[in-house]
């Protein structure tokens, strides 16, 4: 709906980032699914997957000038398994990459959530009213859900969000 005249009309950049990891053909659908439904209802927007070295099939879409996918070239893994943050690292490389791409606002919506609303409909409510980041909660537990989050990449910057992080010493 009116989000993308909105946000047209507020000049704010925006990028979509995904984390990934499809390891079979059940993975797979679900990135094809996310791929197709993310790129649907959010014509125009920067999308970036940051992958961690997929085994499996990784059905790449085409023919879409604002879909990226970046690749590692490793699977460092994951807090459960071997103690290693696989996932934040991926995460904070798509920080990285709205930052250095001079962005205003960045999305996460990681590769099996299949969110079906435009990001803009979010961030301008957002941009409108000052709010730097904004995340459901996880039920039952009562922390945020980081499988789903914006923020103001100038306040992420402004909370050095990716020092402070440090997903190497975890």
């Amino acid at each position: 709906g009116g989000g993308a005249e909105l946000s047209a009309s507020l000049r704010v950049r925006t990028l979509i980032f995904g984390t990934s990891y499809v390891q079979g053909a059940a993975s797979a659908e679900t990135f094809r699914m996310w791929a197709e439904m993310t790129r649907r209802v959010n014509p125009g927007v920067d999308i970036i997957v940051i992958d961690s070295e997929s085994p499996g099939p990784m059905p790449i879409p085409g023919g879409d000038p604002n879909f990226f996918i970046q690749n590692f070239g490793d699977n460092i893994g994951h807090l459960s398994l071997n103690g290693k943050d696989g996932w934040g690292r991926a995460f904070m490389r798509g920080i990285q990459q709205a930052s250095w791409h001079g962005y205003d606002y960045v999305a996460h919506i990681e590769c099996d959530l299949l969110f079906a609303r435009p990001v803009a409909d979010v961030i301008n409510k957002m941009a409108t009213n000052g709010v730097k980041a904004a995340a459901p909660m996880a039920m039952p537990y009562q922390f945020i859900e980081t499988a789903l989050c914006f923020f103001s990449v100038p306040y992420l910057r402004e909370i050095d969000l990716i020092g402070r992080y440090d997903w190497e010493h975890p």
